[in-house]
């Protein structure tokens, strides 16, 4: 008798430092989890991110602009020179709400070993910060077997010259960025493609943030272009994949962004084109040059 009340008794002990530690540790859980949302690093503006007589100026042109319904991605350049072309497929996109915006970009400077970077943190503008979409990231980050890298984000202006004008239309929203080194090919480019048709939110936004022709003078530049501008028609992601800075700085973005808009049924108008010899005030021998798309 006397070992069946101690049996019982070890079992019920058991059962009750099982439901305690089960307690403990959804505790804990919830903890790092607000934890995580109240840490997460801070990144400074910084002048190529921002430039405040530029990015006003660029908001006034915008205003005549029609917001659309109807815009699922959008091709933006990531050079404040002309910040109207940002703001103005910005404001085209703005006519429905959006909660998630994915900024996929060039990694300049190759920081990291990822092909694929992504972060958690939070950018600073002068409307306030930006976060980023944890889930998402988190999601992304499992999904895809990547790591998070912050250090490859401080000075990325690729997603930087972005973010302001991300707060200013969309005030709510939050950002998945991911930048994409230069070892890049088109299987990843597939690969992030496939991800993001999967895993959007509904409301969300896809921008492609690349400048095309660099270094050329302007009628080298406009060849190019007219070339450019064939492939992305034609959608060949294969062609576009491996074009070096004569046509795109970062051809895996225009090719990802390609791809999603081939799985989703999406149509492709060009907004604008342009090059910076237009721009500038002292004609450079070097230029850049611009283009900027909606998919619809």
């Amino acid at each position: 008798m006397k070992v069946k009340v101690i049996a019982m008794t070890a079992v019920v002990i058991l059962i009750i430092a099982a439901v305690i530690y089960l307690s403990t540790q959804s505790l804990l859980k919830k903890e790092q989890d607000v934890s995580l949302v109240s840490i997460l690093p801070k990144i400074e503006l910084q002048p190529m991110f921002y430039e405040k007589n530029n990015f006003f100026s660029a908001i006034e042109k915008s205003k005549d602009i029609k917001p659309e319904k109807n815009i699922q991605a959008i091709v933006v350049p990531h050079h404040l020179l002309v910040s109207e072309y940002i703001a103005g497929l910005m404001k085209r996109a703005s006519g429905r709400s959006i909660d998630t915006v994915v900024i996929i970009g060039p990694n300049h400077e190759n920081v990291g070993q990822e092909i694929l970077a992504t972060t958690l943190a939070e950018w600073q503008t002068p409307a306030g910060g930006v976060s980023t979409d944890n889930q998402l990231v988190n999601s992304f980050l499992s999904d895809l077997r990547e790591q998070s890298n912050y250090y490859a984000f401080i000075h990325e202006h690729s997603i930087g010259a972005i973010v302001p004008f991300v707060k200013y239309f969309f005030p709510q929203a939050k950002i998945m960025p991911v930048i994409i080194n230069s070892y890049a090919n088109v299987q990843d480019a597939e690969r992030l493609a496939t991800w993001l048709d999967k895993n959007l939110p509904d409301n969300s936004l896809v921008i492609a943030s690349t400048d095309f022709s660099h270094y050329l003078d302007k009628d080298t530049a406009s060849k190019n272009d007219l070339q450019t501008r064939q492939w992305i028609t034609e959608r060949d992601t294969q062609s576009i994949a491996h074009l070096n800075n004569d046509y795109v700085d970062s051809p895996i973005s225009l090719a990802t962004i390609l791809l999603l808009a081939e799985k989703r049924g999406l149509k492709t108008q060009e907004v604008y084109h342009g090059n910076s010899f237009d721009f500038s005030l002292k004609k450079p021998a070097e230029t850049t040059s611009y283009f900027g798309l909606a998919f619809y």
